[in-house]
């Protein structure tokens, strides 16, 4: 799985899915559709789960939490036809949604087109690692332990 060690660029992407969970959230009080309970409850609860899946990638960002960020958003344009609400709600629900995927689909394309990234985790990997599991075996040069009539390789063959 593959992960980036956040930009500004992939930290203004966080920011901006924290925007809109928050948007989700606050959708209903704002179109006027808090009074009807489906719709209601289902930004509500989508609007929470995108806040979370922001908030955990902006240190990091993982493949897996970009991909259930696109699928919240494509739940989020979905959801007027899956659950039988209309109007507002479902104008709401699938801007906010198309908003998501096309962040998850940015995201995506960058963890795509980094392959420095995965340079830069192995190289951290390799840079924590003990210095004897990074030091290369050396010959010895050393020939007085040598037995004298024993024949010892040449280093050069």
């Amino acid at each position: 799985m593959r992960t980036i060690d956040n930009q500004p660029e992939d930290i203004f992407l966080g920011g901006w899915n924290l925007a809109l969970g928050a948007g989700l959230i606050l959708a209903p009080w704002y179109f006027g559709f808090g009074s009807e309970g489906t719709a209601a409850w289902n930004a509500w609860i989508t609007g929470a789960t995108i806040l979370a899946l922001a908030a955990l990638t902006l240190t990091r960002t993982r493949e897996g939490e970009v991909y259930a960020i696109g699928a919240a958003g494509l739940w989020s344009c979905a959801a007027p036809w899956a659950l039988g609400f209309q109007d507002a709600a479902a104008w709401a629900h699938v801007g906010l949604g198309v908003a998501l995927l096309v962040s998850a689909g940015s995201w995506l394309w960058r963890l795509r087109d980094l392959p420095a990234s995965q340079k830069s985790a192995q190289k951290s990997a390799r840079q924590t690692a003990p210095p004897a599991a990074r030091a290369t075996p050396r010959v010895s040069e050393d020939r007085s332990a040598c037995r004298p009539g024993t024949r010892t390789p040449s280093p050069r063959s």
